[in-house]
């Protein structure tokens, strides 16, 4: 057309535009401006031609009204340009539809890959954290039973000595074979506890807890005479509650032992009161659907700026390896996991600390008797 009637029919400069925009959609972004600069020197050069009348060009056209050929011919191009245009915004689109979805899915991947990743960190840290608490059990079994041997030891050597008299008195033997026994029975019941926790054997049965709380108080009673620190302890025997009774004896231990070792610091310059006034004091009290348990020291207390991490598994406060900061988290997983309670923990420094375990009573008792 443009060779024929002239460069400059409004047809034939349609196509142009056709010609590059197709360029750009067939070819490549990039192949526009190659179509473009192909285009503007076809255009100039047989522009120059055919005003140097080189190629002589029928231009009848310029004075001529646009006839039904002209006009048809104007509606198809105009078609072929608005259907090129539909096709490419609709591949657009497409592309886009299938980004966006593309998109979707990977996000949704990155997120399941997070939520089993925070999973596998968390049991990860749960395995970590229960191989820890075996090995803290260990340690407090070892810690435990020292005292334990101590109150056997005693009598024992005092029925070797009076058995070697032949003028001792029998009922004072008598008295010593009874403390042996009886400390003797405190090793075996703590072997059997320990033994008990070790292979994760759970019993749920009503039980006093005025009971374990004596048990733990035997337990303790040699390290806390060596401390020269007082347990204190007003007896409730009409509390019960049902479940793992080994596991409550737990949080009743840990909580008695840090308070024994906050009353206890490793250096004069901390211990906050005089050293004939330290003491240990467990209270218990029931309420409709609930029961309180508070354990309080006047030992040396926590800073401020530690309260928030106190319950984190291997923080500790203690000094010269004294802790290894897995008990207070043991406690609270056993509060919160096997009883369904909450622990809460005051403190000042210098002045002592207090643990509030409150745990649910009604459900479990209902449980106990469904």
């Amino acid at each position: 057309m443009s060779y024929r009637w002239g460069v400059d029919l409004h047809a034939a400069i349609l196509f142009y535009a056709l010609v590059i925009v197709m360029a750009g959609i067939l070819v490549g972004k990039n192949f526009v401006f190659v179509a473009t600069l192909a285009t503007g020197i076809m255009i100039a050069s047989l522009g120059y031609l055919q005003r140097g009348n080189i190629i002589p060009a029928n231009r009848y056209w310029v004075s001529a009204m646009w006839g039904i050929p002209e006009i048809s011919a104007a509606v198809i191009i105009f078609f072929v340009i608005a259907t090129i245009t539909w096709l490419s915004n609709h591949e657009m689109e497409k592309s886009l539809t299938r980004l966006r979805r593309s998109e979707a899915e990977l996000k949704e991947e990155r997120d399941l890959l997070e939520i089993k990743v925070d999973q596998r960190t968390k049991e990860l840290k749960e395995t970590q954290a229960e191989k820890m608490t075996q090995l803290y059990r260990f340690a407090e079994f070892g810690r435990i039973s020292s005292g334990l041997f101590h109150d056997l030891i005693n009598p024992l050597n005092a029925v070797s000595l009076n058995l070697g008299k032949t003028d001792g008195p029998a009922e004072e033997t008598k008295q010593y074979v009874a403390n042996a026994v009886r400390a003797a029975k405190k090793l075996e019941d703590l072997v059997a506890a320990v033994r008990k926790q070790l292979a994760r054997e759970e019993t749920k049965a009503l039980f006093l807890l005025e009971q374990e709380i004596q048990h733990v108080i035997e337990v303790l009673a040699h390290k806390a005479q060596k401390a020269n620190v007082e347990l204190r302890f007003a007896p409730r025997s009409d509390i019960q509650m049902f479940g793992d009774a080994i596991k409550f004896n737990q949080i009743v231990l840990n909580l008695v032992a840090n308070g024994i070792d906050a009353c206890t610091p490793p250096t004069a310059e901390l211990v906050p009161v005089s050293l004939a006034d330290r003491w240990v004091q467990i209270s218990l009290v029931e309420e409709p659907e609930i029961i309180i348990m508070i354990v309080e020291d006047n030992g040396v207390g926590i800073p401020e700026h530690h309260m928030s991490k106190i319950f984190e598994p291997f923080f500790t406060t203690k000094i010269n390896g004294q802790g290894i900061g897995i008990g207070l988290s043991m406690a609270k997983r056993i509060v919160e996991k096997d009883f369904g309670g909450a622990i809460i923990a005051k403190s000042e420094a210098g002045r002592g600390s207090s643990f509030k375990v409150s745990l649910p009573m009604r459900k479990q008792v209902t449980e106990y008797a469904a």
